[in-house]
């Protein structure tokens, strides 16, 4: 089915979680979710502006790759995320941080893969706080274990010439490839997006799946002389009289990630037990 380029190590020897912000994310790593069969959490339900959730096409690709569905799975959806961002209700993220911890411990699971931070969508860069917030508290508990980014939106060059510094390389066979493409491609919802990547990256670019090791507190920080992607597209729909307010890094999300980090630094300061829910809120 596939290769290894690298052979996993460490805590890469073990049960793995997929965390993302999105339903359709995991479109991106179908070869993996195949080989290692994770618990999948879903922050939303992908709902959009449309109202719709896309949740159940996901629930189709992990009932064919052998994923599983883990206790967060597309209960909120993108309009609550973004006004919990706009509103900077730090309590709604701190508690899905926990509640991954949690199940980190209790499904004894020795690495994590997550969305990586890219400026592209502000939920995309939050869910990577979070990951590294349960790792980090879940790691006090279970000792190390691995936590890993894939590349959502950016350039995937440095992957397929075997430049990256992914540490779990799988390169698909043609059988392997044809499976993701097809899975890709029968995702009703993101059909104009599968065909935008395609022509963007190419089919080949598909072939590689490629995991990063990631610090805990790694977070996207925009350049001086530029916005993040969300920022742009916020504000022109603020202009176009869709949205009435719009996410910004500097407004919303840099103190929403100090502040979570704040709160989680005193949770760990104050000691975690094998059970996490004493250390929530205070």
């Amino acid at each position: 089915m596939f290769r290894t380029a690298h052979q996993p190590t460490g805590a890469t020897l073990g049960r793995a979680a997929l965390v993302v912000a999105h339903p359709g994310h995991e479109l991106n790593l179908t070869g993996w979710l195949t080989m290692s069969q994770p618990s999948v959490f879903v922050m939303t339900d992908g709902s959009g502006q449309l109202g719709r959730s896309r949740l159940h096409s996901t629930t189709k690709t992990l009932l064919r790759a052998g994923g599983r569905p883990g206790s967060i799975y597309g209960h909120l959806s993108d309009q609550e995320v973004y006004e919990a961002m706009l509103d900077q209700d730090v309590d709604l993220f701190l508690r899905l941080t926990f509640e991954l911890a949690d199940w980190i411990c209790l499904d004894d699971i020795a690495y994590v893969v997550g969305d990586s931070a890219e400026g592209y969508h502000p939920t995309h860069d939050l869910c990577r706080t979070i990951v590294g917030g349960a790792v980090e508290l879940a790691a006090r508990v279970r000792g190390p274990i691995g936590n890993y980014e894939y590349v959502i939106t950016g350039p995937r060059i440095d992957c397929v010439m075997g430049r990256c510094r992914g540490a779990i390389k799988l390169i698909l066979d043609d059988q392997a490839l044809e499976r993701k493409l097809a899975a890709a491609r029968g995702y009703p919802e993101l059909a104009g997006e599968v065909q935008s990547a395609v022509e963007r990256h190419g089919i080949e670019s598909f072939r590689h799946e490629c995991l990063h090791p990631v610090d805990n507190r790694k977070s996207w920080t925009p350049e001086r002389s530029s916005q993040p992607h969300y920022e742009i597209h916020g504000q022109s729909r603020v202009a176009a009289g869709k949205y009435q307010r719009a996410v910004s890094y500097a407004d919303h999300i840099a103190p929403l990630q100090a502040a979570l980090w704040e709160a989680l630094d005193r949770s760990l300061e104050a000691g975690v037990g094998t059970s996490m829910a004493g250390a929530r809120m205070g």
